[in-house]
C-alpha cells in the first residue's frame, strides 16, 4: 500500500474517533439536562460495541419511558422499555417497569411474563409480589395466589378483601373497628373512616354482579358519595349494568350517559349505550314521535358507530326530524339534524352516499342565508358525482342537474363574497370535462363576478374556438366589449347574433344599450345627424324604452325644433308615466329650452299621476338652480348642459326652485333634516338660499354638532365670518362633549379656514360635506 493511501486512512480513523468522542460528550450533556431524546440520538451514532455507551443508551431509553408513565398511549413507553431491556437484559429495573407498562396497557399475559422473569432473579423485589398477584387475579378472579413464591402475609392481607369482593361476599360491617374485610381495606388503602362504607358498597355491588346476583341493583340504587372521581365513574357504569340486567332500560341509559360525561370512554360503554338507543329510537319512530327520536339520535352522533343497522337508524331518525322541522319553517333545527346525519355518514363508510343529505343541508343553509356553508355543501355534493359510468343508474343525476348544482355553488359563493372559491371548483370540473361548454360559460360568469375581466374574455374565446357561433358566449363577450369601451367589436358580435336570432330579447336589449351609449357620445360632441340615427335604431330594438325618445327630444331642443321636441317628450311620458325620474328629465328638457310654462305643466301632470316624494321636490329645485342659477349650457351624455350662453338667472326660475323646496319641507314639516339637506345641496349655487334653510334646521337641532358645522360653513360662504367662527366654536365644544373627537378636529380645521381667500375655492375643488354626517341616508330613511 502506498504511503499516500496509508496517510489518508489514518486521517479518516482519527476523524471517526474524534466524532465518536464528540457524540458521547454531547449525549452525556443532553442526558444530564434531561433531554433524553437528544441523548438517544447522539449515542445512537456511536458503535453499540462500546459497553459504556450501550449501558448509557439503555438508561436513556429507560428514563424517557418513565416520562411517559402517565400517558394514556402506552406504545412509546413500552417501545422504549423494550429497547432498554434489549440493550441490558440483566437490569431488573427495566424488566420490572416493562411489566408495569404492559400491565397498564392491559396486556396481562405479557406483564405476568416480565414479572416472573424478575421473580426468578430476585423474589424479594419490592412491589413485585403485589402486582404479580393482581395480574393473575385480573386474568382469573378465582386464581390461588397463596402459592406464589412472592406472596407474603402483607400481600395476602391486601388482596383478601379484593378477592372476597370479586367472589360477591358482603364487605360492609356495622362497626368499622371490628375485624373483617372492611377493616383490612381501610388499613390497606388508607380510605377515610366516613368513606369506607360507601366504597365497600361499591365493591359489594361489583362482587354481586360478578357472581350474577340480581341483588346488585338494590345495592347500586342507594345514593352514595364516593371518595374519588374514578370510583364515581365506575359506580355510574355498573349501576347501569345492574339496571339493564333487571330490564330497567331507562335507568340504564341515564346511568351510562352519566358515566360518559365523567370521561368513561370504554368501548363497551358505547356498545351498551348504542343498544339501548337503538331500542328507544325505534320505539319513538314506531309511535310517530319523530322529533323526540331525532333529538335522541342527535345525542349519539359523536359516538363510535360500529353497527351498520344502528348507523342507518340514526340517519333515518335525523332525516325524518329534519324534514319535519323544515316543513314547520325551522331551518336552523333542520340544518342541525342534517348536519348530525352527515356526521354519522362521515364516521361510517358503509352507510351509503351522502348526496341526498348534502342537497338537503345546502337548501337549509340557503334558507338561513348561510351562503358560505351552502356553497360548501353544494361543492361537497359535486364531489359525489361519479367520474365514469360503467352502466346506467336510474339514481344518478343528469348532466343538466349537475350543471344546476354547479350553478348553486357559484351563486352561493357570490352571495358570500368568495367567488375565487367558485372559480377553483369550475377549473377542477373543466379538467375532467374540457368540452363541456356550459361548464366553461359558468366559469366565465364566476371569473367576471370575481373581477377577472381578461380571464373571462380568454375563457369565452375558448368556448368560441370550440363552437364559433355559440350564442351565449357571444352575448357575454359583447357585454364585456361594451364594458371595456370596445364598441365596434361589441356591435359586430350583436349584429351577428341578431341576424341568426332576431327574437333574442337579451341581444336586442344589449344592442339598444350600446346604441344609446354611442348616440349620447356623438350628441355630446355635436354630431347630431349620426346621434339621431343611432337613437332611432335603438328605438327599433327597444321600443318601450323611454330613453330613446327622450334623447331624440334633447337633440331637437339643441336644434331649436321645439314642436318636434314636444311630440318626443310626450312619447317619453307615455312610456314612463309612472316614473318620477322620467318627469324630472322631461322638465329638464323644457328648462334647457327656457319654457317655464311647459315646466309647470309637466310638474302638474306629475302631481296628478303619482304621490311625489320629498326627494323629488329637492331634485327638482336643484335641477332648476343648476340650469338657471349657473351659466346656461347644453346637454352631454348624462344630460348636463354644455356652455352655450351666460344669461343671468331669471327670478321666475329661482322662485320655482324655492317653491319646490318649500313643497319638500311641507311634505315632512316635523323633520328639520329636510331643510338641512336643502341647505347642503344649494350652498355652492345659492349660498344666501342655503342660509335660509340651515337657520331652520339649526334652530330645531341646536345640539347636533354636524348641523352646526354646516351652519358655520354656510355662514362663511355668505361672508358672515365672525358669526361662522362663533357657530363653529360651539359645534366643536358639542362634538367634544359628545365624545366625537374626530368631528371636533374637522370643525376646528374649518373654523381656521373660514374667512381665508382660499375658503370658497377649497369648497369648490373638494366638497367639504364629504366629512359631514348629513347625507341622504340620514334624511330619507
Amino acid at each position: 500500500m502506498s504511503k499516500r493511501k496509508q496517510s489518508s486512512r489514518s486521517d479518516l480513523s482519527f476523524l471517526s474517533s474524534a466524532n465518536a468522542a464528540d457524540w458521547r460528550q454531547q449525549g452525556l450533556r443532553a442526558f444530564h439536562a434531561g433531554r433524553f431524546d437528544q441523548a438517544i440520538s447522539n449515542w445512537s451514532h456511536v458503535s453499540q460495541k462500546d459497553a459504556a455507551v450501550s449501558t448509557a443508551l439503555a438508561e436513556a431509553y429507560f428514563r424517557r419511558a418513565l416520562t411517559h408513565s402517565n400517558s394514556v398511549d402506552h406504545d412509546q413507553q413500552i417501545a422504549d422499555l423494550r429497547r432498554a431491556t434489549a440493550l441490558r437484559s440483566d437490569d431488573l429495573r427495566y424488566l420490572y417497569h416493562l411489566g408495569l407498562a404492559l400491565h397498564r396497557a392491559g396486556d396481562l399475559p405479557a406483564a405476568t411474563k416480565q414479572y416472573q422473569a424478575v421473580l426468578q432473579c430476585d423474589p424479594a423485589w419490592p412491589g413485585l409480589g403485589l402486582v404479580l398477584a393482581l395480574a393473575m387475579l385480573q386474568q382469573d378472579p378465582r386464581a390461588d395466589i397463596s402459592t406464589l413464591p412472592s406472596n407474603t402475609p402483607e400481600i395476602q392481607a391486601i388482596l383478601d378483601p379484593i378477592q372476597a369482593l370479586l367472589h360477591g361476599e358482603q364487605p360492609v360491617s356495622q362497626t368499622p373497628t371490628s375485624p373483617g374485610i372492611v377493616h383490612k381495606v381501610r388499613q390497606t388503602f388508607g380510605v377515610e373512616q366516613d368513606k369506607i362504607h360507601t366504597l365497600g358498597r361499591l365493591w359489594h355491588g361489583l362482587g354481586l354482579l360478578q357472581a350474577g346476583n340480581t341483588a346488585a341493583q338494590e345495592v347500586f340504587s342507594q345514593e352514595t358519595a364516593l371518595p374519588t372521581h374514578a370510583a364515581t365513574t365506575v359506580w355510574w357504569y355498573y349501576k347501569g349494568v345492574a339496571a339493564a340486567l333487571s330490564n330497567d332500560q331507562k335507568t340504564a341509559l341515564q346511568c351510562w350517559q352519566q358515566a360518559k360525561e365523567t370521561s368513561f370512554a370504554q368501548p363497551w360503554l358505547f356498545d351498551n349505550l348504542n343498544t339501548l338507543l337503538f331500542q328507544q329510537i325505534n320505539e319513538l319512530l314506531d309511535t310517530g314521535d319523530t322529533m323526540s327520536a331525532a333529538n335522541l339520535a342527535l345525542s349519539a352522533v359523536n359516538r363510535p358507530v360500529t353497527n351498520t343497522a344502528f348507523g342507518d337508524l340514526l340517519i333515518r331518525a335525523l332525516h325524518h326530524g329534519a324534514v319535519a322541522a323544515a316543513e314547520q319553517g325551522d331551518w336552523a333545527q333542520a340544518a342541525a339534524l342534517w348536519e348530525g346525519a352527515r356526521q354519522v355518514l362521515s364516521n361510517t363508510s358503509s352507510l351509503g352516499s351522502p348526496r341526498t343529505l348534502l342537497h338537503n343541508l345546502a337548501l337549509a343553509y340557503e334558507a338561513q342565508e348561510r351562503w358560505l356553508d351552502a356553497a360548501g355543501s353544494w361543492r361537497a355534493m359535486l364531489r359525489t358525482r361519479p367520474r365514469k359510468k360503467a352502466k346506467s343508474d336510474e339514481n344518478d343525476l343528469s348532466d343538466a342537474q349537475w350543471s344546476w348544482v354547479r350553478g348553486r355553488v357559484i351563486e352561493c359563493y357570490k352571495r358570500a363574497g368568495a367567488i375565487s372559491e367558485a372559480v377553483v371548483v369550475f377549473r377542477q370540473a373543466i379538467k375532467a370535462e374540457p368540452d363541456d361548454l356550459d361548464l366553461r360559460l359558468q366559469l366565465a360568469d364566476a371569473l367576471q363576478a370575481n373581477g377577472q375581466e381578461q380571464a373571462t374574455l380568454n375563457e369565452l374565446h375558448r368556448v368560441l374556438q370550440i363552437n364559433a357561433e355559440h350564442t351565449e358566449a357571444q352575448i357575454r363577450m359583447a357585454s364585456l366589449h361594451s364594458i371595456r369601451g370596445e364598441w365596434y367589436a361589441a356591435e359586430q358580435l350583436l349584429r351577428s347574433i341578431l341576424t341568426r336570432h332576431p327574437e333574442r330579447e337579451d341581444a336586442r336589449r344589449q344592442m339598444a344599450r350600446l346604441l344609446l351609449t354611442r348616440g349620447s357620445q356623438l350628441h355630446n360632441i355635436g354630431n347630431y345627424p349620426m346621434a339621431e340615427k343611432l337613437f332611432k335604431e335603438g328605438q327599433y330594438f327597444a321600443p318601450d324604452d323611454y330613453l330613446f325618445p327622450l334623447n331624440l327630444a334633447r337633440i331637437a331642443i339643441d336644434q331649436r325644433k321645439l314642436s318636434r321636441a314636444r311630440d318626443l317628450l310626450e312619447q317619453t311620458l307615455e312610456l314612463a308615466s309612472d316614473r318620477p325620474d322620467a318627469y324630472l328629465e322631461v322638465i329638464d328638457c323644457w328648462t334647457v329650452a327656457d319654457k317655464i310654462a311647459e315646466v309647470r305643466t309637466i310638474l302638474q301632470r306629475a302631481t296628478e299621476a303619482m304621490q311625489l316624494t320629498v326627494e323629488f321636490f329637492i331634485d327638482l329645485g336643484m335641477l332648476i338652480l343648476s340650469r338657471k342659477a349657473a351659466p346656461a349650457s347644453g346637454f352631454d351624455i348624462f344630460g348636463v348642459q354644455r356652455p352655450k350662453s351666460a344669461k343671468a338667472a331669471k327670478s321666475e326660475w329661482t322662485d320655482l326652485a324655492i317653491e319646490s323646496f318649500e313643497r319638500a319641507v311641507a311634505a315632512r314639516p316635523d323633520d328639520p333634516k329636510v331643510a338641512a339637506h336643502i341647505a347642503s345641496e344649494t350652498m355652492t349655487i345659492k349660498p344666501e338660499l342655503a342660509l335660509r334653510y340651515i337657520e331652520i334646521a339649526a334652530e330645531r337641532m341646536a345640539d347636533d354638532p354636524s348641523i352646526l358645522m354646516l351652519y358655520g360653513l354656510i355662514q362663511g360662504l355668505n361672508n358672515l365670518v365672525q358669526d361662522a367662527k362663533k357657530t363653529l366654536s360651539k359645534a366643536g365644544r358639542l362634538a367634544r362633549k359628545q365624545g366625537n373627537n374626530m368631528l371636533a378636529q374637522q370643525i376646528e380645521a374649518m373654523r381656521q379656514q373660514v374667512g381665508s381667500p382660499f375658503f370658497r375655492l377649497a369648497l369648490q375643488v373638494g366638497p367639504l360635506l364629504d366629512d359631514f354626517d348629513v347625507d341622504d341616508e340620514d334624511l330619507f330613511w
